[in-house]
């Protein structure tokens, strides 16, 4: 995951060769850090991580100060990933994310990124927009 954010030519398959970790085992700390791994992930790569960030930022709702919550709210709300990434999921997965963006809405330390959440919400997770 690192790696995505500073070689963006490698191919995800040897990106997650390096990462033998289940998603659970991502440590917080290297969620912090890295910030933007979105931005390189290919939509099955970003379905690798997406459980791991959304618990992250649950349960340091919403990390204030922290790129990484900017950008996983940022990716989710964006037109061409957000939507990719939606038609990926299946229907409990999608409900899932439809939650963890309503979370978002209501984070009391989220204010700054809940535009992101709302637009998410009215223009990519709506589940019977997807298809």
């Amino acid at each position: 995951m690192a790696d995505a954010e500073v070689e963006d030519d490698r191919s995800e398959a040897s990106r997650f060769e390096e990462h033998d970790a289940h998603w659970w085992e991502v440590p917080d700390d290297l969620l912090w850090r890295c910030s933007a791994p979105f931005a390189f992930l290919e939509p099955q790569s970003f379905l690798y991580y997406l459980p791991a960030y959304m618990s992250w930022f649950v349960k340091t709702q919403g990390s204030p100060n922290s790129f990484s919550s900017e950008s996983l709210l940022y990716y989710l709300a964006d037109a061409h990933r957000g939507g990719q990434l939606a038609r990926l999921l299946d229907s409990p997965q999608r409900s899932t994310v439809k939650e963890f963006l309503e979370y978002a809405q209501a984070c009391p330390n989220c204010w700054t990124l809940r535009e992101y959440a709302d637009y998410a919400l009215a223009n990519i997770w709506k589940t019977e927009q997807i298809a």
